[in-house]
Parts: C-alpha cells; structure tokens; sequence
C-alpha cells in the first residue's frame, strides 16, 4: 500500500505541471523516446501542445513542455514533415530535455502511460483537436 500512495504523490505532482510556455528549451536535446502513443492519446491526457508550428515547421511541428520536479522535459515529433501523419499516425515521439534525469523523466513518461487510457474521448474534444488543423 506505501507504493500505491507513494505513486500517488507523484501522479499529483506531474499534474500541477502539465504544460507550460514560459520555459526557455533552447539547449535540450533528445534524451528518451514515448513508444504506443497517438497525438490524440497525448491531447487526451496533457491537452494541445504547448507550441504548435503547423506544416511550416522545418524539424518539429508539435511540442509539449514539462516541469517535472524542477526538470525540463518537452515531447515532440521529429522531422515527420508531415503534418497529416504526425496527427493520425505517428505512435513514437522524442523525448528531450537538459539532462538524462531519469527519475523524473520515468515520473513523466508513466504518468503518460498509466493514463493514456483512463478517459475515452469525447466527441467535443475530438471535434476541438480536429478543428484547430
């Protein structure tokens, strides 16, 4: 029972995070990979990217950012060039970050994982995630 509490606590510390714009990520680099995940499954959970470049993006059109326990970390997709796919098919995404923090970069990637899951969309997000492209 310690355990289940314990990962409680870091499920409640993940989520006062989410995403944030008002980090600077110049100088992170790829330290980690998310397998088996879509755009939507992501959205589900975290919400729309932080930033989003669109098609006119050269190596990233999409990018989440997280402060996870002090730690920088941001997913994106990595030169997809193509915008369609990165939204209904890319199930890989990069990992990047400072430092190969991996605790916390474990915290993040499970808290993803964990609740990819826990809620089906519904036909109002589906229709919200669709109507910004």
């Amino acid at each position: 029972m310690k355990n289940i509490k314990k990962w409680q606590i870091n499920m409640n510390e993940i989520s006062k995070y989410i995403t944030t714009s008002n980090i600077s990520t110049n100088g992170s680099f790829k330290i980690g990979m998310l397998d088996d995940m879509t755009y939507l499954d992501i959205t589900r959970r975290v919400g729309p990217p932080t930033n989003f470049f669109g098609e006119d993006a050269h190596k990233v059109q999409c990018e989440w950012i997280f402060n996870v326990n002090g730690d920088i970390f941001t997913l994106y997709d990595w030169k997809t060039y193509n915008l369609d796919y990165t939204l209904k098919e890319l199930t890989v995404w990069s990992v990047g970050g400072f430092d190969n923090t991996d605790k916390n970069m474990q915290i993040l990637l499970d808290y993803l994982v964990m609740q990819k899951n826990k809620y089906g969309p519904s036909l109002e997000s589906i229709n919200s995630i669709n109507s910004k492209f």
